[in-house]
């Protein structure tokens, strides 16, 4: 009997072992494909991957290794073509940090799960059903939960890991037509980060992230104008800002945002100032038509009958002048002289 139990012991070990071999061959197969653009063939291979990864039985370790390797070939994939084939292979990648014993490599796993499922789920909403929202939801939760769980002590990755997750299901719930929850779910990720980091949509801009830079801020700024919270304008010029220093980047929501501050039509005073000096900026950024002259004249004339606190004081200056600069590089020197003299006005 003792020599049974070895036998089936060394049996077991040579089954992990070929399991973990199996699971390395398919995802350096995949690899190979993608990087000889051969993508249909490298999403049937990862379909076979599923099956292997559900039967697999890997150490902590390996469990990170080889979901970091699967969550890093679907990032490449998302960006190639839909099939929800990704999506089924990031939530079995995240999964496995129910294999890791290391905290923080437990945490790290499902942070970098939570974000490529955000990017799967904003690029591809057009294609999935509700039963695949509610889903991607429970998994996220799940993962909440567990990051909630776990001890540790580097409060910026949990703070960031927990936001990734709730970025997540607020897309989601958002996708689902249940906005109430979609922006108190925003909120929990919006005020841990802020008090973490100061301001957690800056900090997505500074840690080289503009998309997801961008998500926050767009999000942040509806869900503030949900709670007739009139004083975010900084998140509307932040936006700006980071369209102007990353030129490559898809601005997928700026156009939607444009639209929402053309329907504040009953904003007067000041907010109507800002709300056009932002819409000034977004119309060049996004490349949109517009009359920028017309809109540079009105907003001198409106200079003159605004009196500003002393803290939005610089900030009108600082933004009036970087939409000069914005509009100089157009060639538009028509329009840069007005904004500097409105800019002035503002000067301390």
């Amino acid at each position: 009997m003792p020599e049974d139990k070895a036998a089936d012991g060394a049996s077991d070990d040579d089954g992990r072992s070929q399991g973990l071999e199996n699971m390395s061959e398919k995802i350096s197969s995949i690899n190979d494909l993608i990087s000889k653009r051969k993508i249909d063939k490298a999403l049937t291979v990862c379909k076979s991957l599923i099956t292997t990864i559900k039967t697999a039985s890997l150490t902590g370790k390996e469990a990170f290794d080889i979901g970091n390797d699967i969550i890093n070939l679907m990032t490449t994939l998302i960006r190639e073509k839909y099939s929800p084939t990704i999506l089924t292979l990031l939530l079995l990648a995240g999964d496995l940090h129910k294999q890791i014993d290391d905290p923080t490599e437990k945490v790290k796993l499902m942070e970098r799960c939570a974000l490529e499922c955000y990017r799967f789920v904003v690029r591809y909403n057009e294609h999935l059903q509700r039963t695949t929202y509610r889903h991607v939801l429970s998994r996220m939760t799940g993962f909440v939960q567990s990051i909630q769980s776990v001890k540790i002590d580097d409060e910026k990755l949990v703070a960031t890991s927990k936001a990734h997750c709730w970025l997540t299901i607020a897309e989601c719930h958002s996708y689902l037509a249940e906005y109430s929850r979609a922006i108190e779910v925003l909120q929990l990720a919006i005020t841990t980060l802020e008090s973490t980091f100061g301001d957690g949509c800056t900090y997505y801009a500074h840690n080289n992230q503009p998309e997801e830079a961008e998500a926050f801020y767009v999000k942040s700024f509806h869900a503030y104008q949900e709670v007739e919270d009139k004083s975010e304008q900084w998140k509307m010029e932040n936006l700006c800002d980071l369209y102007q220093d990353h030129p490559t980047m898809t601005r997928n929501k700026g156009s939607d945002v444009y639209n929402f501050l053309q329907k504040q039509t009953e904003l007067t005073g000041l907010p109507r100032f800002w709300n056009m000096l932002s819409s000034l900026r977004l119309m060049i950024l996004l490349n949109l038509d517009g009359d920028v002259k017309s809109i540079c004249n009105k907003l001198v004339t409106m200079a003159t009958n605004i009196s500003p606190p002393a803290d939005q004081r610089n900030n009108l200056y600082i933004y009036l002048r970087a939409t000069a600069k914005l509009l100089s590089s157009k060639n538009d020197d028509g329009s840069v002289k007005p904004l500097l003299e409105c800019a002035d006005k503002f000067k301390k």
